[in-house]
């Protein structure tokens, strides 16, 4: 009964009041052919009928190199399409889209893998007036671990882009990243910016003396934040992306209210790291292709701790860059664990509504 109420507190009033539905003006309406395209004979550009939305540095890499393996599943050559998510992209119509897309047979089923999909509230509708029956695909992991994976991919990605110095999406907003600020400073200052008006949370969660209690006004604080449309521009800042990104629930609610639950399969990032070949098997039935990929297609690699996937018609296993695996060798200080798990447990139960507990119960959040 205890565990009921406070679970009761957590949640407080429904996720739905604090998402924002007006997003008809930056949708094209009118859908492509998606079924009269995916049916040409012979090889051809398709849509694809599956999208990967995130998350970001959850492991949406290691489930696309283990879906590429079977030959019933292609993505395109271009890489990540950021179709949806970036304007000068999605104003160029759907054909642009169609060209990215690899040519392939009509029993191939193309998808597309965008992670930074899953956490834009603009993308839902996008998604639903270009195909309301594509399947999505979700891959979550820890939140704040996750925001430790992040923070060394943004410093990573800023330094060989400094390097370089002619990356076309170069993001001046990491340069503050390469200087002094260490990932308790950053996450501290994201979690100040988040309840600046919000003195009650924010006294609250940086209060290490007292029992965290503040769950409820948490919650509503930081959907509150994420959802007025003022901050849409801070929220693109790394720090705020960050902590932003672990908000699961919220996120996935968005899509959940649009597309029906049988064409969302989320899965662990836990179990695609040490049960790969269950995971990859889950995702076949998912998408409707014939299992070609198992547990013989599967190989532990002892010099990085993961596995390695290798293909029908491949002679080595690939294994995944030592980059993927950086925060590994990185602890979270003990202060801002407990900072990030206040925020994050306060919004769990949105996620447990929507997926149960059974499959992220290794988060230690109940």
């Amino acid at each position: 009964m205890l565990q009921r109420i406070e679970n009761q507190l957590r949640r407080g009033e429904d996720v739905d009041k604090y998402i924002i539905k007006d997003f008809e003006n930056t949708i094209h309406m009118k859908p492509p052919d998606v079924r009269g395209q995916n049916a040409l004979p012979g090889l051809a550009r398709r849509f694809p009928k599956v999208i990967i939305t995130g998350m970001q540095k959850c492991g949406t890499g290691a489930l696309k190199d283990a879906m590429t393996r079977s030959p019933y599943l292609a993505w395109s050559a271009h890489g990540e399409s950021h179709f949806f998510d970036r304007q000068q992209n999605y104003n160029q119509g759907y054909q642009f889209y169609l060209d990215l897309q690899p040519e392939v047979g009509p029993e191939v089923t193309v998808f597309d893998k965008t992670p930074s999909l899953l956490t834009d509230s603009t993308i839902p509708p996008r998604v639903y007036a270009y195909n309301p029956n594509v399947k999505i695909i979700v891959i979550l992991c820890e939140p704040a671990h996750r925001t430790l994976s992040h923070y060394l991919h943004a410093k990573a990605m800023m330094k060989s882009q400094e390097e370089e110095n002619h990356n076309r999406h170069f993001n001046h907003d990491r340069m503050h990243l390469m200087n002094s600020d260490s990932f308790e400073e950053v996450i501290d200052s994201a979690i100040s910016e988040i309840f600046e008006n919000e003195e009650f949370v924010r006294s609250a969660v940086f209060d290490m003396k007292n029992e965290f209690r503040a769950h409820q006004a948490t919650r509503a604080a930081f959907y509150r934040y994420v959802a007025n449309p003022a901050n849409f521009e801070r929220i693109q800042s790394i720090p705020i992306q960050l902590v932003q990104r672990g908000l699961y629930g919220y996120y996935l609610n968005q899509w959940y209210n649009l597309f029906p639950k049988e064409n969302i399969l989320v899965i662990s990032s836990t179990d695609m790291s040490q049960r790969p070949a269950k995971t990859i098997q889950a995702v076949q039935e998912f998408v409707g292709v014939p299992q070609t990929i198992d547990a013989s297609n599967f190989y532990w690699n002892n010099e990085t701790q993961h596995f390695c996937v290798m293909g029908p018609e491949e002679t080595e296993p690939h294994c995944s860059r030592p980059s993927k695996h950086r925060s590994g060798n990185f602890e979270i200080n003990p202060r801002t664990k407990i900072l990030l798990n206040r925020l994050y447990q306060s919004v769990y139960q949105d996620l447990v509504d929507l997926v149960g507990r059974d499959l992220f119960a290794d988060w230690g959040y109940e």
